[in-house]
């Protein structure tokens, strides 16, 4: 659930034209902005799992993976 939050975030973010599609000139505009060049603030995948962990929340699946649920 988080990681398809952020995802959406993310295409919010450099999709400017809102085509879903992420061109390489808008991938190179959306690294140019003041954001991308903090990577201090960035935070990876295991970071926020630990954070989940330390407040009680199960990881996203088995061992930290996404789970596959077909939809029947």
């Amino acid at each position: 659930e988080e990681r398809l939050r952020m995802r959406e975030h993310v295409m919010n973010e450099v999709d400017t034209n809102k085509d879903r599609l992420v061109t390489l000139e808008e991938f190179l505009k959306a690294t140019e902005k003041k954001e991308f060049l903090e990577p201090d603030s960035w935070e990876v995948i295991q970071q926020m799992e630990q954070k989940k962990l330390q407040q009680g929340i199960p990881p996203s699946g088995p061992a930290g993976e996404l789970k596959f649920e077909p939809h029947i």
